[in-house]
């Protein structure tokens, strides 16, 4: 009878450990995609289809699991940072955002889900450049001639008044 308790708590803590490598791992349970991590890579550009240089890159995901105590689906908002190449490991049928934003053009946002056909696939992300703003008019000095005129007066020594010459 011992043997069979030492047994079954073996094979209890095997299962455990199995449900839990499966549960990190986050795979897709009904996902009969080829590929379950595709790798996108992301490319700028601006509306004329040149490449935008440094532009700011934020990927993330929505991740769903669901809390047996709280008996309620859980939502978490997932960063994915990109690996030494710049590739961005995504999950299949995982609704994933990018965001990307330049200075002196309108952030962009993006979101889909990777189906999982291609392994390496691209993200062509258009921006447009931003209004150009220009200041309004500077407002209309009314005071400084009226001040220029004084400056210039002098006094007049031979009419004993001030004057914008001198007399002779």
């Amino acid at each position: 009878m011992e043997s069979v308790k030492r047994l079954s708590s073996k094979l209890l803590v095997i299962v455990l450990t199995m449900a839990m490598l499966m549960t990190s791992m986050a795979l897709p349970m009904n996902s009969h995609a080829a590929v379950l991590y595709p790798k996108m890579t992301v490319k700028v550009v601006d509306e004329s289809g040149t490449t935008v240089e440094n532009p700011k890159v934020e990927v993330s995901y929505l991740d769903e699991s669901y809390d047996d105590l709280a008996e309620e689906t859980v939502k978490e908002v997932v960063k994915v940072t990109p690996d030494a190449s710049g590739k961005y490991k995504l999950y299949v049928n995982r609704k994933t955002t990018v965001k990307v934003s330049k200075d002196g053009y309108e952030p962009k946002t993006e979101e889909f889900t990777p189906d999982g056909s291609k392994e390496d696939f691209e993200k062509v992300i258009t921006l447009k450049k931003n209004a150009e703003v220009t200041p309004p008019p500077a407002p209309v000095d009314k005071l400084t001639p009226v001040v220029n005129k004084f400056k210039k007066r002098v006094w007049c020594t031979h009419c004993k008044i001030w004057h914008y010459k001198q007399c002779s």
